[in-house]
């Protein structure tokens, strides 16, 4: 990891103290810095989860904390649990998964947990890794397709 983990706890902590109080989080780091490709000008992409009932917000908060551009996107459980969904319903024709839902679901479950590390592995249970490989592996040989979400 291009970060250390002390390091991406403050980024955490200066960045949601730029946010309204809401709940408590579970706080994981997604994008190319948690799957290990990131770089020292890479963004820090934060995703925030929350068992609340109703949808937060899809537009990503972004900041600049201590020169680093901060992206901090939300979704509560049921949220992410419904884009697990649609990918498993698309299992037989995932030519039809966009390339968006690929790409939010990869970054969740390749995500790194800062906290509420149970949450976040609830969360990752509901489509496990190996599941969303062959579902993914079936969509490369059958083609990709570019609609979004």
């Amino acid at each position: 990891m291009i970060l250390t983990e002390e390091r991406l706890q403050d980024l955490l902590d200066k960045s949601l103290a730029e946010l309204p109080p809401d709940t408590e989080w579970a706080v994981t780091l997604e994008g190319s810095i948690a799957e290990g490709f990131g770089n020292p000008s890479s963004d820090i992409d934060f995703l925030l989860v929350s068992r609340r009932a109703d949808d937060l917000p899809t537009m990503p908060s972004l900041l600049f904390v201590d020169g680093r551009r901060v992206e901090i996107r939300t979704r509560s459980v049921r949220q992410l649990a419904e884009r697990f969904r649609e990918v498993e319903r698309s299992a037989g024709r995932p030519a039809g998964i966009s390339e968006d839902l690929l790409n939010r679901c990869q970054r969740v479950l390749h995500s790194h947990p800062l906290r509420g590390h149970a949450l976040v592995e609830e969360v990752k249970s509901l489509l496990p890794v190996e599941r969303f490989r062959r579902i993914t592996a079936r969509r490369r040989t059958r083609g990709w397709t570019r609609s979004a979400n």
